[in-house]
């Protein structure tokens, strides 16, 4: 069985594809052995969609090939498209991105973090996630013009906190005129 090494944000596809055509194997047949309808793994092969890392290693083994993962997520420059690092992150994070158009790295570094936060169903653990993502590569969220992260924001409640912060905004944009 030979053996496949792999990075998390690969393209999975071209891969996949390079690998079944060396082989002679055709779509349908790669589809019947992996239990994957053939016009799935077709998406996979062109990038419309990416698959994840458990039909990958599924096709692959159909194929007479083992993987070898490598678990660190590789930012290479900010036209890359999110989808390639959706391995590396949680579901939450996802939704978010899918929700929030963040299409591109850059689409994400041009976010503040309160933007990120005021997000349905996304806290503080998730806006770490992303920074600690962005950080690997030595990125960042654009930064806020008032004030980084409010203290006070570290709490359970964080719908209150953002109200409070709120207001404490407002208020101190009324002290200022």
């Amino acid at each position: 069985m030979a053996k496949v090494e792999l990075t998390y944000g690969t393209d999975y596809g071209k891969i996949l594809r390079r690998i079944r055509k060396d082989s002679g194997m055709t779509l349908a047949s790669l589809g019947k052995r992996c239990g994957i309808p053939w016009r799935t793994i077709q998406d996979f092969e062109r990038g419309r969609h990416t698959p994840s890392i458990n039909r990958v290693e599924k096709m692959l083994a159909s194929l007479g090939c083992s993987i070898v993962l490598h678990r660190k997520p590789i930012i290479r420059s900010l036209d890359q498209k999110m989808e390639e690092l959706y391995p590396f992150l949680s579901v939450r994070v996802v939704n978010f991105l899918h929700n929030s158009d963040v299409v591109t790295v850059g689409d994400l570094t041009s976010k503040t973090w309160l933007d990120i936060i005021r997000a349905p169903n996304f806290g503080w653990k998730s806006l770490k996630e992303i920074e600690e993502l962005l950080g690997k590569a030595g990125l960042a969220l654009k930064h806020h013009e008032i004030q980084p992260y409010p203290s006070y924001f570290r709490t359970n409640f964080k719908t209150k906190a953002v109200k409070a912060w709120e207001e404490d905004l407002n208020d101190t944009r009324v002290h200022r005129t």
